[in-house]
């Protein structure tokens, strides 16, 4: 599993990912592919590696994400 993570909107977020122990910048993962990153407010396509504008994600009928929040928020799992 990868976590971005960002810390100024204008910085290239950091890659966490589960199996490796280093921390990189998302432009030295030259393996991932971002289409576009979200956590539980907003959602964003990238340019260039750095946050680019604002998007609204079509989950249709399989929404993983809200059903992720459920499960944290609402029955604490």
């Amino acid at each position: 599993m990868v976590l971005l993570y960002i810390d100024n909107k204008k910085q290239t977020p950091l890659v966490l990912d589960n199996l490796s122990f280093k921390v990189l910048a998302l432009n030295k993962r030259k393996d991932l592919k971002t289409k576009f990153i979200f956590n539980e407010i907003n959602s964003y396509l990238l340019k260039n590696y750095l946050l680019n504008k604002k998007v609204r994600i079509n989950w249709k009928d399989d929404n993983k994400w809200k059903t992720l929040l459920t499960r944290v928020y609402d029955k604490n799992e």
